[in-house]
């Protein structure tokens, strides 16, 4: 049973690498419309010659030049032509290491036996996934779909007009398909497919599909691919609704220390997050908070949801601050002016802390446009109070 799954694995693989073309029948002349000669007997029916699925108009796709690669490159006959044909293997899989690595993992899944050819067919699996995923997730809302994004199923061929309603649905379907797939990858660690979703956000911010990516992404960055961390996770953030930070942020804790563990020192952004939202929420220790908030950060370098948090935590400390100098302040601030000595030590933090909370701020909206709403309402009154 393996044997077949494996195969049907290969041929769904080798299937997707090659343009729908590919497969069309091939067009030949019907043996009924066939004319006959003068004595009754059918004149040989002329074939319409088979067409070729690569438009030589173009270049070849990556994937066949990859195959024709390594196939110069097995079948070199001396040394110089196999340096040559090895040269030109190396720097198109420089070049799309993705794709070559789904060709490596398809050719190990038919090599290997047992557990290790399950592993390099699901290695495969994911590769071509993702990338079916990504060409259709980054493709705009008035652009038609690519062509190759029929296979894997992620959109079903219709005979209606590209024009028609039902295409547009199945459009919409293939797009709603595409981010999940690429959600469900982005959970289990693949970078590629968390890039595919934070492209989804920018590119498509302001219609369905930006706020679609948006949430899925906010799911995958609150849930780790271990059942124990959810779990510590899930029994913190009861306690912390129970207003019980102290067991809130051990919990929160532990989740992190079993993250690192298992994902050998990488920890998970989350749990720093929530250690930093109950250090500055429930506990009142902003500067351990933003420690955590900053571990976090390591730990998800693209995560726009903890830039924002960073940002308000530094923004509202330099608000406390302001208030904390009293009403003196922009009076010794003036007289340092007008003395030719520079503003006092307590004015310059403040700009610091201001100046590093916006630098967080236009982070996260440079990847997701749609919280410059949510920006310019927590900047508005610190603004206005500067005024």
């Amino acid at each position: 049973m393996r044997v077949y799954t494996l195969l049907a694995l290969s041929c769904t693989t080798s299937r997707a690498l090659l343009p729908p073309s590919s497969f069309a029948p091939a067009q030949r002349a019907s043996p009924l419309q066939s004319k006959k000669n003068d004595n009754g007997r059918p004149e040989k029916r002329e074939e319409v010659p088979i067409q070729s699925s690569v438009n030589p108009a173009g270049p070849l796709p990556v994937e066949i030049q990859l195959r024709i690669a390594k196939e110069r490159y097995r079948t070199a006959a001396d040394g110089s032509k196999k340096n040559d044909a090895e040269l030109e293997l190396s720097k198109l899989e420089l070049a799309h290491p993705e794709l070559a690595l789904m060709q490596v993992a398809s050719e190990r899944a038919r090599t290997e036996k047992g557990f290790e050819s399950w592993r390099w067919g699901k290695m495969a699996e994911e590769v071509q996934r993702v990338s079916s995923a990504l060409k259709i997730a980054a493709v705009p809302l008035d652009a038609t779909l690519p062509s190759d994004a029929h296979t894997g199923g992620l959109l079903p061929r219709t005979a209606d007009d590209a024009s028609s309603k039902a295409a547009k649905q199945a459009e919409a379907r293939s797009r709603s398909h595409a981010l999940s797939e690429l959600q469900y990858w982005a959970l289990r660690g693949n970078r590629r497919a968390e890039a595919g979703l934070l492209l989804a956000v920018s590119r498509h911010a302001g219609n369905w599909v930006g706020e679609a990516a948006d949430q899925l992404l906010r799911q995958a960055w609150g849930v780790h691919a271990d059942a124990s961390v959810n779990a510590m996770m899930q029994r913190a953030c009861d306690a912390l609704k129970k207003k019980d930070a102290e067991r809130a942020l051990e919990g929160f804790a532990a989740a992190a220390g079993r993250s690192r563990d298992i994902d050998e020192g990488k920890g998970f952004a989350d749990a720093h997050r929530w250690i930093g939202i109950t250090l500055d929420k429930a506990l009142g220790d902003d500067v351990n908070a933003q420690a955590a908030f900053e571990e976090a950060l390591d730990a998800s370098p693209h995560n726009y949801v903890v830039m924002m948090d960073l940002g308000k935590l530094l923004l509202n400390r330099a608000a406390r601050e302001k208030a904390a100098a009293g009403p003196d302040k922009d009076a010794r601030t003036i007289a340092a002016w007008l003395g030719g000595a520079p503003s006092p030590a307590a004015d310059a933090a403040e700009e610091k802390l201001e100046k590093r909370a916006r630098l967080y701020f236009e982070r996260a909206t440079s990847l997701n446009p749609a919280l410059a709403t949510d920006v310019r309402a927590v900047l508005a009154p610190a603004e206005s109070f500067a005024e």
